[in-house]
């Protein structure tokens, strides 16, 4: 793996893009791909199918929503219409060179949910993809139902901060850079989310993980995680703030493999469903 690569890991939290793919259930049908004009640019996106209440997965930064999500959602069409938009400055979807900034981000979701006719929504998002989530339920709360954070309640001013000490080289794809750079422009704003969250969090029984072959930043980075406490005080702040949260914490896994493993979705699914089906 390159370092220029490694250093993306900053703004997705040891995303393995091409660790614990698995293929789509059989029974499932085929998910649909299209586009969609939003806020003025060309989004792709994702439709597994299903009805009743949309619930839209937000792509972390990199990956594709196939590869990403296609164990976990096809588990909710008989509940839910199941969609998934991927970013701006991703895969198919537009690269313009600017609006990466979270509020940008948050409109691109209403844009997306208006050009659907879809005027509330559940939100779910896997790591980076949980700042503009957060930021579009403060913006739009009359759109959102719940959220779903798959291990994405992650204070990215904190976790650029670490990274920079760490001297942790910037992610060499613009937008991939833009994007960490806009989501660690302030800390999330839980205490202003008016609706029912869960924060589906990863914890690890030892040492942040890292390989023999991770340069010395990484190794640092990994550190500074590590004597920071910076995944306990993830959970703390989301506790403390998220006025309606709950919290499914995760072991045995890691940021990206959990979304795969059949043994993690046998505790995430359930706990996902009975989140969102709750009155």
């Amino acid at each position: 793996m390159t370092s220029g690569f490694r250093a993306a890991l900053v703004a997705v939290m040891l995303l393995r893009a091409a660790a614990g793919v698995s293929a789509q259930p059989a029974s499932a049908a085929a998910p649909r791909e299209g586009f969609v004009t939003a806020n003025g640019i060309r989004l792709h996106y994702v439709d597994w199918g299903g009805s009743g209440d949309a619930l839209v997965f937000l792509l972390p930064n990199g990956g594709s929503l196939l590869r990403q999500f296609d164990a976990l959602a096809p588990q909710f069409t008989d509940r839910f219409r199941v969609l998934g938009i991927t970013r701006r400055g991703l895969g198919q979807s537009d690269k313009p060179s600017t609006g990466y900034d979270t509020d940008t981000l948050a409109r691109d979701i209403a844009g997306f949910l208006d050009a659907l006719h879809i005027s509330r929504a559940n939100l779910a998002s896997h790591s980076i993809g949980g700042a503009e989530m957060t930021r579009f339920a403060v913006l739009y709360p009359q759109r959102v139902v719940r959220l779903v954070y798959l291990d994405s309640a992650i204070d990215y001013a904190q976790l650029n901060e670490i990274a920079r000490e760490a001297r942790l080289p910037p992610p060499p794809d613009r937008a991939l850079a833009a994007t960490a750079e806009g989501a660690g422009k302030n800390h999330p704003e839980y205490s202003k989310v008016m609706a029912p969250a869960l924060d589906v969090a990863v914890v690890y029984d030892g040492p942040f993980p890292t390989r023999p072959e991770d340069d010395d930043s990484y190794k640092r980075y990994a550190r500074f995680i590590d004597e920071r406490d910076f995944i306990g005080d993830q959970i703390r702040q989301f506790r403390q703030h998220m006025k309606r949260g709950e919290i499914l914490t995760l072991h045995h896994t890691d940021h990206n493999a959990f979304l795969h493993d059949p043994a993690q979705l046998r505790i995430v699914v359930p706990k996902v469903r009975e989140f969102l089906s709750a009155k």
